[in-house]
This record gives C-alpha cells, structure tokens and sequence, in this order.
C-alpha cells in the first residue's frame, strides 16, 4: 500500500500530497441472533436502527487512490464481553493515534469524518496528532461565547463549547438543507474547506467496494470471526488493488478486468486449478465479479489460517 502511494504520489512536483483519512460506521445487517457481536445500530442508508453487527472503518484517499487501512467492531454496551468497552467515538480516536503511530510517511494528513463523529475527542485526538480535521456537526452546537453555529457566517473561527480547539465554522447546502461543517485548519477558506468534506463521500465509496467483495456474507459463529472476515475482505481488496494501480494513473483498468487478469495468472503460473476449492472460487468468479472467493480462498490456505491462529 505505501509503495503504490510513494510509487504514483510521492515528492511529484517537488512536494508530497494530501492524505486523507476517512473514518465512517456501517452496518452489516444479520438476521440470527446467535451470532457474534450483534445489536440494533443506527444505519445512515436506511435512516433508523438495523439489526447486525457495527463496523467503524478508516480508508485513505490519495489522489486517485482508495485504499482501506484499518477498522474496529463496534458493540453495544449491554451485549460487550470484554472488558474495556468503548465507543465508536473511542475508536476512531484511537484510530488517529494509531495511524499517526504507524504511518510512516511525512505529509499533510486531514482527517474527514460525519457528525456522529465530529465530536470532543476525535477533535482533540486530531490536534494532537498534528492532522488537520473537517467534519459536520449538529446545527445546535454553540461556541464559547454562546453563539449558535446555524447563526454565524461562513468563515467564523472559534471554539466550540468544551473543546479547547480554534475550528472554522462553514455552511453548506446538501438535498436542500443547510449543513454545518467545522475545520480545524482555519487558514483555508469555506470553499476549500467544502471541497476537504466531499472527499469524506469517497468512505462511503469504500465501503461499498467492501460490500461487494463480500464483507456482509460472514455467518460464523466464532468470537472473532468478524474480525478476521474483515481483515481478510481488507487484504483482498488491497491485493487487487495493486493489480489494478501497477500502471501509470492513466488508463487503469475496471475491476472486471483486474479479477479476470488475476485469474488468469493463478491458473497459468500456479496449477491451482488442481484444488478443488479454487477451482469452486474460479466458477464462482464467472457469475461475479471483481475476484475475491478464489483470492480469499488462497490467502486463507492451511499456513495462513495457521499464520492467523498465532496472532
């Protein structure tokens, strides 16, 4: 992932790029109660709560790059085992920290999230990692000095009540109501600060890809399950994408394409039309499309699960 960023963006035009981290919820509806961390979530696509289980994921978007990073499995309080339950405000925090602890290259990071995020500590977790913010909040939120924000002007800098962070504050119209969204970086205008939050769609975009390569068909009943479906739709999703981007940014192909390319290359190369569970994946990758059973089959082989156990 960091070399296809370094390989297609990095120090071109004697500077380094914009990277934007994208952290959204979504929810993989379920209907068995006996599955693991299941609960009643909120769910922005259908507007009121769905039965299933709560993924908060981060992606980056680099240019013309998307590509997933990191997640957490959110569940609710009552239904938590572990011991230190957390929020999924908690986690994207925890997330920021994380990815300023592992990211390894330097460069502007902007952090992009929706309002039920845009709250105190993923604010402050942001600052503190040096990464810019823009996001929405609620048309009822007030600045220190009492001022409600729907009142104010685009291009207002304060500080929201609680949170010891100068932000920018910025209207904007979406479907024909009035939006309120915030940045922490206040030396940019409220049209720059517009085009920072349209990129925030593109977490939706990758969560949809996900979608579609499979991470709503996980029905099995182990603690952790979830966790390593999603790491493995995560990897999957990562290795056809550096099939895809190994060319130029001109001219890359569909995913149809990518699925077909690589499928051709595990049938000449690697003899793998003698196992019989590829070969299932392979018939399976004619009636869809991008690849992903016969690619999550191979990288869940005997040594991988093994690999997988001992982490």
């Amino acid at each position: 992932m960091i070399d296809l960023i370094k390989r297609h963006y990095w120090n071109k035009r004697g500077r380094n790029p914009t990277v934007y981290l994208l952290i959204d919820g979504t929810v993989l509806p379920k209907r068995g109660k006996d599955l693991p961390k299941v609960g009643l979530h909120y769910d922005t696509r259908t507007r009121g709560l769905r039965w299933g289980q709560k993924l908060v994921i981060s992606s980056l978007k680099v240019g013309k790059l998307l590509l997933p990073w990191d997640f957490r499995t959110y569940v609710n309080k009552e239904k938590c085992k572990e011991d230190d339950f957390a929020k999924s405000t908690q986690q994207a925090a925890e997330m920021i920290r994380e990815f300023n602890r592992s990211f390894p290259l330097d460069c502007n990071v902007v952090v992009a999230v929706d309002g039920g995020l845009c709250v105190k500590r993923v604010i402050e977790a942001a600052d503190q990692a040096g990464f810019d913010l823009v996001g929405r909040v609620r048309r009822d939120r007030r600045l220190q000095d009492n001022r409600n924000l729907s009142k104010v002007n685009s291009g207002t800098v304060g500080k929201l009540k609680g949170i010891n962070v100068p932000v920018q504050v910025v209207g904007r119209y979406m479907e024909g109501r009035r939006e309120i969204l915030i940045s922490t970086d206040t030396t940019i205008g409220p049209v720059q600060v517009r085009r920072r939050m349209k990129r925030r769609w593109w977490a939706e975009k990758m969560n949809g890809e996900l979608k579609s390569l499979g991470l709503e068909d996980c029905s099995c009943r182990g603690d952790y399950s979830v966790e390593r479906w999603t790491g493995l739709v995560m990897l999957a999703f990562t290795l056809l994408a550096t099939v895809r981007y190994e060319g130029s940014t001109d001219g890359w192909p569909s995913w149809s394409e990518v699925g077909e390319r690589v499928a051709k290359a595990l049938v000449r190369y690697g003899r793998w039309w003698e196992k019989s569970w590829l070969r299932r994946g392979l018939i399976h990758l004619k009636e869809k499309t991008p690849l992903f059973k016969p690619l999550l089959e191979l990288i869940a082989s005997r040594a991988y699960r093994d690999q997988l156990e001992a982490i």
